[in-house]
């Protein structure tokens, strides 16, 4: 095994791997010369690159998209790719994670139900995770909790809800239509982008919220263009702990899908006790019939850093008593990687509060060429910890569950939850309008539903909940398919690590 590291520079970085395939395949006859081309091309990086085989004779005389997903494994399901994508290069600096706007809030997009009686699918809308300080948006009466039901008076469906994220994302106004914290629709016009903030920034809060307990939002794991966040990250935690005696840490990944694996393994070497760079913090397993070839050129696994890469900046080392992961079905890749890298590293020290996670288990690389107008991120590895298939191993694929005690729902205490699957079992925790049960705290409030929960278990307290937590309902739903337009991310390239 090679005692290389591995990170990635840029997402959107060009690939020239690259392994030949048969040219002589009779399927490769197709209209356009382009096109031809094009697929000529994905086909040779998936067959060099891919975590799976790829078809042997493949239909060539189809769309480069179409094409692209006629290649992928067991595609949607669980045990298969559903993580794999295409996308033309003027939308593939789409973010990755919530959506943080002009306009000073930031939304996910969700399924839910209006009341019982709406019908086996749910509808589309978008849930307010945020509401920035000192904004129009604030002072207007948003809050977090609410459901965006229509933007500029047009209804939010399946067709649209990618085209309104965008516009939301850049508008300098708008108009929303959403349900309040009573279940009832309201309406807020001419919403002004004053938020003159860093939108970018991934930590959206850090602070002591009782004796001896820190907490952090962290809500994507983005390096900046200079590691300026991975660098402010690691101060944030050396502040907190090893400043301001911070003891037992909560950081909050609910609605974080990843990112830069580089930034992982900061955060990671921040907070693993008796730090050693010589420990592996990941290893990664390829297709085996490329294994060789792929971990001789990019190495097997990554150790700890005592510096943020490429900088002087020294990672804080801590001994915490407790470090508290807070989860969702939103929590993914990157995110899931700390619970299972650490975990060999720090036992019951370690507690994950929340939902079970999604499940991303692999990692990717953005592949594009310039006389292309895709570029490509194929899953081209599967991330395990140092220990492989033990707990947390090397195969997560159905997700990292928290203990059932410590098993509670971002909504509880708010709405009545439906449970929806879509035909590929793919599961959806849909809020129901018509039951709403009270207002959402902020993120950062010590009542709010997942921070409570770990503080008590911190203090070793049972947590009294202000809300009844009402059963969750179960329907058989078959939910179209949603593309997330915000992807899952984990995105790997080949740089030697200090």
């Amino acid at each position: 095994m090679k005692a290389k590291s591995y990170f990635f520079l840029s997402i959107f970085s060009i690939i020239l791997l690259l392994s030949s395939c048969d040219d002589n395949d009779d399927n490769r006859r197709k209209p356009d010369e382009k096109t031809e081309s094009e697929n000529e091309w994905i086909y040779k990086q998936m067959k060099g690159l891919y975590l799976w085989d790829v078809p042997s004779k493949p239909n060539f005389n189809q769309d480069p998209k179409a094409f692209f997903e006629s290649l992928l494994y067991e595609r949607h399901k669980i045990n298969g790719d559903r993580f794999s994508y295409i996308v033309e290069k003027e939308n593939s600096k789409a973010k990755s994670g919530a959506i943080s706007q002009k306009l000073g809030f930031d939304i996910q997009t969700i399924l839910y139900y209006k009341e019982r009686k709406s019908g086996p699918s749910p509808s589309v809308g978008f849930f307010v995770l945020n509401v920035r300080e000192n904004t129009d948006a604030k002072a207007k009466g948003l809050k977090r909790g609410n459901i965006i039901y229509a933007v500029n008076d047009n209804q939010i469906n399946y067709d649209n809800y990618q085209d309104m994220e965008y516009y939301l994302e850049t508008a300098s106004s708008a108009s929303l239509s959403f349900y309040d914290e009573n279940g009832l629709e309201k309406t807020i016009s001419d919403i002004k982008g004053n938020f003159s903030g860093d939108m970018e920034n991934p930590i959206w809060l850090s602070k002591i919220v009782e004796d001896g307990i820190g907490y952090i939002v962290y809500n994507q794991f983005e390096k900046g263009n200079n590691n300026e966040y991975d660098i402010e990250l690691v101060k944030t935690i050396e502040t907190l702990v090893n400043n301001k005696g911070a003891k037992n840490l909560v950081i909050d990944l609910r609605y974080n899908p990843g990112g830069y694996l580089i930034s992982a393994t900061h955060l990671a070497s921040a907070l693993v006790p008796n730090r050693n760079t010589s420990d592996i913090f990941l290893k990664y397993n390829y297709n085996s019939s490329r294994h060789d070839s792929l971990s001789s050129l990019h190495g097997n696994y990554i150790n700890f850093l005592d510096h943020v890469y490429n900088t002087g900046q020294a990672i804080p080392k801590t001994n915490l008593n407790s470090l508290y992961i807070l989860t969702s079905e939103n929590t993914a890749s990157a995110s899931e990687a700390i619970i299972s890298g650490l975990k060999p590293y720090m036992g019951d020290k370690l507690k994950q509060v929340g939902m079970t996670t999604m499940g991303k288990d692999k990692g990717s690389w953005a592949v594009e060429v310039s006389n292309f107008n895709h570029v490509l991120h194929p899953m081209i590895m599967r991330i395990s910890n140092k220990n492989n298939n033990s707990e947390y191993g090397g195969n997560y694929e159905n997700g990292i569950s928290p203990a059932s005690n410590l098993n509670v729902n971002d909504w509880e205490g708010v709405y009545e939850i439906v449970i929806a699957k879509n035909k590929y079992g793919t599961i959806y925790y849909c809020p129901l309008i018509s039951e709403w049960k009270g207002s959402m705290k902020e993120l950062g409030d010590k009542e709010e539903t997942l921070l409570a929960t770990a503080i008590a278990d911190i203090k070793g307290e049972k947590r009294n909940t202000k809300f009844k937590s009402y059963e969750t309902k179960i329907i058989s739903a078959k939910v179209p398919v949603i593309e997330r337009s915000r992807k899952p991310i984990m995105i790997v390239e080949p740089i030697i690590s200090e």
